[in-house]
């Protein structure tokens, strides 16, 4: 994922900036984060050890950087972190989470994988894992909501992807 702040961030009236970062109000970034199922298993990418969130599980996906729409943003991040071509599909849910430093806007979208399987490109590790796997693993907060849903619906209500 890239830094900086762009088109993409969404800033709260009234407040200053000072070298791209808000004073006094959290920086809201807009994510597009990709759910692939497959075979009741969804693919989930351990962050790097360094950084916001460093070595926590999320749904992969990254940042939209400015004019991108969540799809072409999707395939972007999947392609540079995983390696894999994505074909996005509709919108799943979108969560909200504020993190002390920032709030940031998860869309999480259905995608299948059309080209490659996953390598570690810009991730610690990936792995494939049951929605009741997921609650074990240390996962972002933002994440967790999703996870939740996932729990709480049958696998085959959420169609095959992947």
């Amino acid at each position: 994922m890239t830094g900086g702040v762009g088109a993409d961030t969404i800033r709260k009236r009234g407040s200053a900036s000072v070298g791209g970062h808000e004073l006094g109000d959290s920086i809201q970034v807009r994510v597009a984060a990709a759910v692939i199922e497959r075979d009741g298993s969804y693919l989930l990418s351990k962050r790097l050890p360094h950084g916001h969130g460093a070595n926590m599980w999320e749904f992969p996906g990254g940042k939209v950087e400015a004019g991108e729409t969540l799809a072409r943003a999707l395939v972007r991040e999947l392609e540079e972190e995983l390696g894999i071509v994505v074909s996005p599909g509709d919108l799943v849910t979108v969560i909200r989470h504020r993190y002390p430093e920032r709030t940031v806007e998860l869309n999480f979208l259905r995608a299948s994988i059309v080209e490659g399987e996953p390598r570690t490109i810009e991730v610690a590790e990936f792995g494939w894992f049951r929605p009741s796997e997921m609650m074990a693993l240390p996962l972002l907060a933002a994440d967790e909501p999703l996870v939740k849903l996932l729990v709480d619906a049958p696998a085959e209500g959420q169609g095959r992807s992947g």
